[in-house]
């Protein structure tokens, strides 16, 4: 088989592969024996989950096939995992295969169990002894609905209750087997039998709080069982009445927790807890100011950027519950972090081209009589980042050699040292890796982008204003007040002002995008709404309005990655909102060949071209009439792709190059995410 093609074995089932698949076929006679080999496995089984290796010894010490049907089945009835709620859902515990689902699924969905098996289970539960066996064979016939429903969970209640030792200290095989069977007496509405597993509950949660490990994992399912209102006996189809539980004893196991469990994501389910067990208004606002504080009190034990993490948690929950002096204070805080303590660090990563390749694409900056072929060149660059379906393409297969990796929240910091974007599970920080990777290759390009506009200006000197403008006008800035905009960014780049230069580039980029979309008749001005004044949109919506036109989609990300998406540089909302003052040379000319991108698109294009000569590139020899409207499908035409003939970015070419480039942006990518692990592990969060 080739290695690509192999698939997951589960450990269960990897001694009997070799063999062909054996239909199990059921035999009444058998039930015996393979009862007692299940009651053997429960009883010298030191751990639960090492139960199903038990299985297969008792099975041949009884002189039974360990590889056979029949301990198949019977390791198969014991691999079924419960699973405990994840925070965020109500309280519970569901048995289940552990894995995969559908025919996937491993074991089998207890729908889907053949017959024959089924009939072994009903044998089964009817002549094991031992309460773990017992419970599990009555809970999958109870999902299985074979039998009385009823009958079926409340023996397999019974037999939890009956696993567990309330009066020592809980592990997580038996917090799962008690909320599970508090689950089921909600599900058969036995109020009596509800009660009498919260008072279980309640002492093994009372009981592993006094031990040494106060295991959280352990507690907390606990705890939010017993945070959960008992079952209304009107609602309640059998049994007595539900006791209420002894509130005092709950309230004081929540804040013994409380002060055991000092970080803030648990002291959050905490407080959700204290939310369920809230009578009135005062008391659920008072759980929410807790949940804040809590983030607030662990922040100022931490250091450096786990702190800033902590604290910008500390300012989303607080505002989610309108805490306004909360986010105040975890703001202030967050402002008074110096950034040396953050412990931020240059990471680098290299991949070797040659200087030829490099000074070959260099070359016809220079190469050329006049600086105006120089600018010529710059304006065919290809799109700085790259095709955008080989970045997703990379990305993709660096986080098949870093899957891990991707787990990793990432954090972005303004020039202030603040967050400004924190990746989320919901993606699974794609959208951050994605763009780690147009980073990579667009700061490189954007380094050669400058190099080649500072040889201009050594060889040629900077240009006029005027003569900057009338040349760009020719490349299609025929407004005027466009165009002078563009040559005077120019201007301070050649004159190393890069902060002027990114401040009007940035500005006018905004404008640009605007008139095409008003030429292009899309209704983008928003009048004014009650209160809210008219205006314009901002600048992430109108790009994004350009690209759902027609805009060329690498064009397009690019465009918002440098200048307005929060996972990027975010140029244009960073210098409006004052944190751009050191800036260098590689931001400022990707800023510049942004603006020139639409800027030479927001009036008719040039209709002719000189004739090549002598290896020379050609200047336009006949503008097209300025006034002259343009149809709209042909400015879609023009828009999706802005650069007909691009220049190609220098490489190593071959398999030896796509190689170095891959390895590059995914030990780049890796470096990232190792960091910020380090980070988390050197805080303790």
């Amino acid at each position: 088989m080739d290695e690509c093609s192999e698939e997951f074995i589960p450990a269960e089932l990897a001694d009997v592969t070799d063999r062909p698949f054996e239909p199990y076929v059921h035999d009444q006679q058998n039930a015996e024996v393979l009862a007692l080999v299940l009651d053997s496995a429960h009883a010298t089984s030191t751990l639960r989950w090492n139960v199903v290796d038990d299985i297969r010894r008792e099975g041949a010490d009884a002189g039974l096939d360990p590889e056979g049907p029949e301990i198949r089945e019977l390791v198969l009835a014991m691999a079924y995992g419960l699973r405990l709620s994840a925070r965020g859902e109500p309280s519970g515990c569901a048995l289940g295969p552990l894995s995969g689902s559908g025919a996937n699924a491993y074991p089998p969905a207890v729908p889907d169990v053949d017959d024959e098996v089924v009939s072994l289970w009903r044998d089964l539960a009817e002549k094991v002894q031992h309460p773990g066996a017992k419970a599990r064979l009555n809970d999958l016939l109870f999902l299985r609905r074979d039998g009385n429903p009823y009958i079926r969970a409340t023996t397999a209640i019974d037999a939890y209750l009956a696993d567990v030792d309330v009066t020592a200290e809980a592990d997580l095989t038996q917090a799962q087997g008690l909320v599970r069977a508090w689950d089921l007496t909600r599900s058969v509405g036995d109020l009596a039998r509800e009660a009498k597993v919260r008072s279980a509950m309640l002492s093994a949660a009372e009981n592993t709080m006094k031990g040494e490990s106060k295991w959280p994992g352990v507690v907390l399912p606990l705890i939010g069982a017993l945070s959960t209102k008992p079952k209304e006996s009107k609602k309640a189809s059998r049994g007595g009445p539900a006791g209420a539980g002894d509130d005092a004893r709950i309230d004081a196991l929540l804040e013994e927790a409380w002060r055991a469990y000092e970080e803030g994501w648990l002291r959050s389910e905490l407080a959700d807890y204290l939310r369920r067990r809230a009578q009135t208004p005062d008391e659920t606002q008072a759980a929410n100011r807790r949940e804040a504080q809590a983030y607030i009190d662990e922040a100022l034990s931490r250091p450096g950027l786990v702190r800033l993490s902590i604290l910008e948690s500390a300012v989303r929950v607080a505002r989610d519950y309108g805490l306004t002096d909360l986010v105040e204070r975890a703001t202030a805080l967050m402002q008074a972090i110096p950034k040396a303590d953050l412990g931020l660090v240059v990471m680098s990563t290299s991949v070797s081209i040659p200087p030829d390749y490099i000074e070959r694409w260099l070359a016809p900056f220079t190469n050329y009589s006049d600086w105006r072929f120089g600018l010529e060149y710059f304006l065919s660059t290809d799109c700085p980042s790259g095709d955008l379906a080989t970045l997703k393409s990379q990305t993709e297969q660096i986080a098949k050699t870093t899957g891990f990796l991707l787990a990793i929240s990432s954090m972005k910091l303004n020039a202030d040292g603040l967050p400004r974007w924190t990746s989320t599970p919901d993606d699974g920080g794609y959208a951050d890796r994605l763009s780690e990777t147009a980073n990579h290759y667009a700061m490189n390009r954007g380094r050669l982008l400058a190099t080649g506009l500072v040889r201009m200006a050594e060889r040629y000197g900077v240009p006029s204003e005027s003569e900057l403008m009338v040349t760009l006008s020719r490349r299609g800035a025929a407004d005027s007040t466009i165009a002078a905009s563009v040559a005077r960014a120019f201007i301070h780049f050649w004159n190393e002002d890069y902060e002027a230069c990114v401040h009007v580039a940035a500005a006018r980029f905004e404008s640009v995008a605007r008139l095409l979309l008003r030429e292009l008749d899309e209704g983008i001005y928003r009048t004014q709404a009650a209160d809210t004044p008219g205006g314009y949109p901002g600048l992430y919506a109108l790009l994004k309005k350009l690209d759902e036109l027609a805009l060329d989609e690498s064009w397009a990300y690019f465009l918002r990655w440098l200048l307005a998406a929060p996972e990027g540089p975010n140029l244009r909302n960073e210098i409006a909102h004052g944190f751009v003052t050191r800036i260098g040379p590689g931001y400022a000319a990707l800023i510049l060949r942004a603006l020139t991108l639409l800027s030479t698109v927001v009036a008719p294009q040039p209709q002719e071209w000189a004739e090549e000569k002598d290896g020379i590139h050609p200047l336009v020899t006949s503008i097209a009439d300025p006034a002259a409207p343009r149809s709209r499908e042909d400015l879609l035409k023009l828009l999706g792709k802005p650069v007909p003939v691009a220049a190609v970015w220098p490489a190593r070419p071959g398999v030896v190059g796509r190689l170095a480039r891959g390895g590059a942006t995914a030990t780049r990518v890796a470096a990232v995410a190792l960091a910020a692990l380090s980070r988390r592990l050197e805080g303790g969060g």
